[in-house]
Parts: C-alpha cells; sequence; structure tokens
C-alpha cells in the first residue's frame, strides 16, 4: 500500500506536491478519518 501511495507523489505535478503534503500534515493530526467513495472511489475509501 506505501508503494501506491509514493506512486502517487511521484506522478502528481510538482506544483501540487505542497498542497498534498500541507494536507497530510493537517490529518496526521486527527483522532480519526473517515471515508466514503461510491464506485471507482470506493476502492480508495477501502
Amino acid at each position: 500500500m506505501r508503494d501506491r501511495h509514493i506512486l502517487g507523489m511521484e506522478v502528481t505535478a510538482p506544483e501540487n506536491r505542497p498542497a498534498l503534503a500541507a494536507a497530510v500534515e493537517l490529518l496526521r493530526g486527527a483522532e480519526g478519518i473517515g471515508l466514503f467513495g461510491i464506485g471507482a472511489p470506493a476502492i480508495l475509501a477501502d
């Protein structure tokens, strides 16, 4: 699973990387994280 996340960061446009890093930092402080998806995004939420 970790490899998929690394690949996702590698293929992300360089100008988007700071925003993704900031989002991860916000999530690190969360007590819990809920995800929801329908169709293809359901795989990510799983």
